[in-house]
């Protein structure tokens, strides 16, 4: 069965409307502003914009290698903004 293409007719207004709603999203929206490794606990812990705190044991993350790390490993986390977030990638 043969597919119809669907065709939407988008105007300058509204493409320059929708630009201007995510800025003001952009500016409420949790990003990640620290990640550090706690030894004391044994995880890695991501502070958010708002404030929250997101800790994640460091065993489980062996699948992305994390979990395997030494503490003088994760002495220094960097992190980027991922557009799989909803973030643009600058």
């Amino acid at each position: 069965m043969a597919k119809t293409k669907a065709c939407v007719d988008v105007t300058d207004a509204e493409i320059g409307a929708a630009i201007a709603r995510g800025k003001v999203f952009e500016q409420y929206a949790p990003r990640a502003v620290k990640a550090a490794y706690r030894e004391k606990d044994d995880v890695i812990a991501i502070t958010l914009s708002t404030g929250i705190e997101i800790a994640i044991p460091r065993k489980p993350l062996h699948e992305i290698s994390i979990g395997l790390a030494t503490a003088a490993m994760l002495d220094h986390i960097d992190f980027e903004e991922s557009p799989a977030a909803g973030s643009p990638r600058r």
